[in-house]
């Protein structure tokens, strides 16, 4: 909880000191000045540290192996796309060997920044080219975030934002308050949290561990090594493979917890997992067929499926537990 507020602080007191900036009357002809076009191409190097921060507005990043060529056969960084005019544009550079992408009133180094929300309700739509190996982090504030095909570290702090990622990134860190995550990929990390936000992840995830205070949380991933996820009273829908000696814990206090058990299991030899179910509500045994008892005892209930090389505990303080044999299908990410 602490580190939300910690972060909800840095992240509204930035928007609002370069916000209120902008006087009565600068607003105003903000509302009235036509857009203008970007298009910048700095050189860059092939896995150098980009910052990108967006108050508002709709950003698309994208990695390419090569990185946009400069002409010169060199990688860079392209942004392109349109901003408000009273923005007076955006301008990049290269400084101390990371990329600066950022607007004349910006306040940081190595930053796209705008600094308004002004009319019409996307008042900054910007593409922007990286190589793929980029060191990629990003602040906002309530801007619509894609990022596709970035393999190295991604960092992502929102208070409000839909964030997107498609691709393999090395790693992947998002901190917001209220905004989502959509993933789909595969990463040797994720760590998202959120308060009323939902977090959707698909792919192969080595190492993940998910907070969420109301959010709900849907994890379909093969290759799990270590999971940790807990909720306040959002709801859990769980469908991963494990590897093999695998840990996962999954955790809410009044949350309703949804368990694929018809994929679940270790990878490794094809060997099984074993769950260990704690809760104060009911669980529900959903699958179909014959399925395999559960053994109830003092410390809750227990099923074993297959050698049980990994575990999975489960516990909700008064939430139900639900049994299925598999998930529908998820939407693509992006999708409404």
């Amino acid at each position: 909880m602490k580190r939300f507020r910690r972060a909800a602080a840095l992240l509204l007191a930035g928007a609002t000191a370069v916000t209120h900036a902008a006087t009565p009357a600068a607003a105003a002809n903000e509302q009235s000045t036509p857009s203008r076009r970007v298009d910048e191409r700095h050189e860059a190097a092939a896995d150098g540290p980009i910052r990108v921060d967006i108050a508002h507005g709709r950003l698309r990043i994208v990695g390419t192996e090569a990185g946009p060529a400069d002409g010169r056969g060199e990688t860079s960084v392209r942004v392109r796309g349109s901003v408000d005019a009273a923005l007076r544009g955006v301008t990049v550079r290269r400084e101390a060997g990371a990329i600066e992408v950022r607007t004349r009133l910006a306040l940081a180094d190595r930053v796209v920044r705008v600094v308004r929300s002004t009319e019409p309700p996307h008042p900054v739509d910007l593409e922007i080219e990286v190589p793929a190996a980029s060191r990629l982090f990003v602040v906002t504030r309530d801007a619509e975030i894609t990022i596709e095909d970035v393999r190295g570290p991604i960092g992502v702090g929102a208070v409000s934002s839909r964030i997107v990622v498609d691709g393999d990134p090395a790693w992947l860190s998002v901190e917001t308050l209220s905004g989502s995550l959509d993933f789909a990929g595969r990463s040797a990390s994720v760590t998202a949290s959120t308060l009323g936000g939902d977090l959707s992840l698909q792919g192969t995830i080595a190492r993940a561990r998910l907070d969420t205070v109301s959010g709900a949380v849907r994890l379909l991933a093969s290759g799990l090594e270590e999971l940790a996820l807990t909720t306040v009273s959002g709801a859990v829908s769980f469908g991963g493979r494990l590897a093999g000696g695998a840990e996962a814990s999954i955790g809410t206090d009044s949350g309703r917890i949804e368990l694929a058990v018809g994929v679940l299991g270790a990878e490794s030899g094809g060997s099984g997992a074993a769950l260990e179910l704690r809760t104060g509500g009911e669980i529900v045994d959903r699958r179909s067929g014959a399925p395999t008892e559960l053994a109830t005892g003092e410390d809750g209930s227990r099923l074993t499926l297959g050698e049980s090389e990994a575990t999975i505990r489960v516990r909700s303080r008064t939430g139900q537990i639900v049994l299925v044999e598999e998930l529908p299908a998820p939407s693509p990410p992006g999708a409404s």
